[in-house]
């Protein structure tokens, strides 16, 4: 069923766009931050950046807005029509993504390379890091 939502998730309440932008790639979309509005049949939102799946612009995008010194994220659209993924689901596959890059490039500033990552059976990562 179409629904038209806006959401937001704890483990993004602090993005950097960058990261949040690898985190689309790694999941197949393109974060473009020249769409500033999305709609269909069902609602329509103005946002910072929409997505792009295979260069057709989606129904969702995102809004940031800012906090206490801190960028916060939230997520607007219908996701009907997004293959793959509710909101619920695209949330937390977001911000599982997000926190894998975000883990690993602090770690690497920190001076720890990854020796490996890897997904457990219960949906966690483990990612196992080394200094010298």
């Amino acid at each position: 069923m179409s629904v038209w939502v806006k959401s937001k998730a704890k483990v993004l309440e602090n993005v950097d766009k960058k990261i949040l932008s690898r985190a689309c790639e790694k999941m197949g979309f393109t974060m473009d931050e020249t769409i500033k509005s999305i709609s269909n049949n069902y609602g329509k939102d103005q946002v910072d950046a929409g997505l792009r799946l295979k260069d057709k612009v989606q129904d969702i995008g995102f809004s940031f807005e800012k906090a206490k010194g801190k960028t916060e994220l939230n997520v607007k659209g219908d996701f009907y029509f997004v293959k793959g993924y509710n909101e619920i689901t695209f949330i937390d596959k977001l911000s599982n993504e997000y926190q894998k890059i975000n883990v690993v490039e602090k770690a690497q500033i920190n001076g720890y390379s990854v020796e490996s990552q890897k997904e457990l059976q219960n949906g966690d990562t483990e990612i196992m890091l080394y200094a010298y």
